[in-house]
């Protein structure tokens, strides 16, 4: 079993409010975009589900003047019928990345890697929601103005990473006005 990096990149926007950066979000595999659970319809009549109704119209056994469809929300990372995609940095698993940003699962940089912030205190709804997950340890964040200062050429194995920097540099002119926001799982 490995440990994986989940690692998504946010704004500060005119308000001063940190949001998900664009590319984030994509509609939700299971339910489409529509927040409702297909798997889980069930009748308002009888509140059986729809299997046990009448073969190709779906009509209620008990009613079969009406369908009346009461919907289960979808809760298959979910977010408003969107789920996050690790779109900034897509690279898995890269101990060496990973010791240097948290000191997980090899030795952290010293002067550079900040273990175990935790979450930040003020972050975007989507990324407060997705990382509830149990399974999940070692919540960490970084402004892209942090991020710049390491002289990450002097690694082998973080290519990948460095392409992440340079399209979160893309997104502000201020630095500190970029973060990234991770943590792992096993």
């Amino acid at each position: 079993m490995g440990c994986d990096i989940h690692f998504y990149v946010e704004i500060k926007n005119a308000q001063g409010v940190w949001a998900l950066a664009p590319g984030q979000l994509v509609p939700c595999e299971r339910c489409g975009g529509t927040q409702l659970d297909p798997e889980h319809k069930h009748c308002g009549n009888c509140k059986k589900g729809l299997s046990e109704h009448e073969p190709a119209t779906g009509k209620c056994w008990f009613d079969f003047t009406k369908l009346n469809l009461v919907p289960d929300p979808c809760n298959y990372e979910c977010l408003g019928g969107n789920q996050l995609t690790d779109s900034y940095y897509p690279g898995g698993r890269n101990y060496e990345l990973f010791g240097i940003l948290s000191g997980v699962r090899t030795d952290a940089v010293p002067g550079f890697t900040q273990e175990n912030r935790g979450m930040p205190a003020d972050p975007s709804p989507e990324l407060a929601k997705a990382s509830l997950e149990p399974d999940w340890h070692s919540h960490t964040w970084y402004t892209l103005d942090e991020l710049s200062a390491h002289d990450w050429d002097q690694h082998e194995y973080i290519s990948e990473f460095q392409a992440a920097l340079e399209k979160m540099r893309k997104l502000a002119e201020q630095y500190e006005d970029v973060r990234a926001v991770f943590w792992y799982d096993n």
